[in-house]
């Protein structure tokens, strides 16, 4: 539990963590691996082109199969649609497990398949991934970035931001500057510690007439956060902005509700899925979610993905992840359309000179530069959010625009 400090306090623990600004550790136990699992979505013709899905698709506590759903889907689509210049798509997959060798493996694997792209990585051993794709020129489109090479890699183009997104939290919020005692829910989870500082200063430096941020943090494996809640909710804390996991945050929400305060609740979409909010009945109508992505019923688009993993999957998670990783055919599809080489390197520099990307799920991305020109995290190119407000049965959009938070986080980055 942390209380209000100084700027000068502040700024001393900022300097310890510089070295790990943006480590990332595990959300579960680690699982030690004895094998790479490797297979193909279905059969591998000569002239294909292959893509592979590298993502943790089986470790306790971080575990996304329908990553593997989501890029199916529009392997599916473009298939249907002629494939790329005639060519059909052919999509592996290997689980990283969250085992840093398996996830080294998996690299080599893409490397021996001579895949053309990876699409949808989303792996907390991602930093062993991208070492063995930079080598072989392998591009990765459309995960998440959750290790430091993630955000730093060339061959990386990640579609979700975890720094934006933490950031858009309270950025993206509708009425922020309103909230004159804002509190943030944090984890010890080093990244979400971090943004809780960088929110911390945002409201100091922008939201005058607001009280110093309350900011209260948990053990990232806590099931019950009543006694966290109430410390965040003591004198009257009108707006709480949460950067944990699905878990934790879902305990959050269900915990104000349950102390009667009337607050503004605000989180990462990711982090508070449609499914479980449905579970939370009441507690959870009002809650405003951020993230880069449209969801199934706010864009026709994101409505064909959604029919999309229904017919590849209908038990499938449909969420930011497996639409990340839906976006990312899309992109690499259209990066390689007319490409006489569809070699790894072809593809990486045809990445790099796409503009005005816009495959319909994700925000616009005006285009992929060598350099975001954000401090730290040069790799972060979606610093788009859609805002939402949970209505007890789903998502609705409480603006038809997303917001590019890039301006206030690029400022808040250059002031650390």
């Amino acid at each position: 539990m942390v209380s209000p400090r100084s700027r000068a306090d502040r700024s001393a623990s900022r300097r310890r963590r510089l070295a790990t600004k943006f480590a990332t550790v595990a959300l579960g136990a680690a699982l030690v691996a004895s094998a790479t699992a490797c297979s193909s979505g279905g059969a591998r013709n000569d002239g294909d082109i292959a893509l592979m899905v590298i993502a943790d698709l089986t470790a306790p506590g971080f575990s996304f199969p329908q990553i593997v759903d989501g890029a199916q889907a529009a392997v599916n689509e473009v298939n249907r649609a002629g494939g790329i210049d005639g060519r059909t798509i052919a999509l592996l997959t290997c689980d990283s497990q969250n085992d840093p060798n398996a996830a080294a493996a998996c690299a080599r694997k893409a490397v021996a398949e001579e895949v053309s792209a990876v699409v949808g990585m989303q792996s907390l051993q991602s930093d062993a991934i991208v070492r063995g794709l930079e080598a072989a020129n392998i591009p990765a489109v459309g995960g998440n970035d959750i290790g430091a090479l993630d955000r730093k890699s060339p061959i990386s183009f990640p579609l979700t931001s975890t720094p934006s997104v933490l950031f858009a939290v309270a950025a993206a919020m509708p009425g922020y500057e309103q909230c004159t005692k804002p509190g943030v829910f944090s984890s010890d989870v080093p990244i979400t510690a971090e943004y809780a500082e960088i929110i911390t200063d945002f409201f100091a430096e922008n939201v005058p007439t607001a009280s110093p941020v309350r900011t209260v943090s948990s053990t990232v494996t806590a099931t019950d956060v009543t006694a966290q809640v109430a410390t965040l909710l003591e004198g009257g804390t009108d707006c709480v902005f949460m950067l944990n996991p699905p878990a934790l945050n879902l305990a959050a929400v269900k915990a104000i509700y349950n102390s009667g305060a009337k607050v503004k609740v605000s989180g990462a979409t990711p982090a508070l899925p449609p499914q479980s909010m449905a579970d939370l009945g009441e507690a959870a109508i009002g809650v405003y979610s951020t993230s880069g992505f449209k969801l199934p019923g706010t864009a026709a688009a994101a409505d064909v993905y959604s029919e999309g993993m229904n017919e590849v999957n209908p038990e499938a998670i449909q969420d930011t992840n497996s639409e990340g990783a839906y976006a990312g055919v899309k992109i690499v599809a259209q990066a390689m359309t007319g490409l006489e080489d569809q070699s790894p390197k072809a593809v990486l520099n045809a990445l790099n000179s796409m503009k005005n990307i816009d495959v319909g799920v994700v925000a616009p991305i005006p285009g992929f530069p060598a350099d975001s020109g954000l401090a730290g995290i040069p790799r972060t190119f979606n610093t788009f959010a859609y805002s939402y407000q949970w209505d007890g049965q789903q998502y609705v959009m409480t603006r038809p625009e997303p917001i590019d938070v890039k301006p206030q986080l690029a400022e808040s980055l250059d002031n650390r």
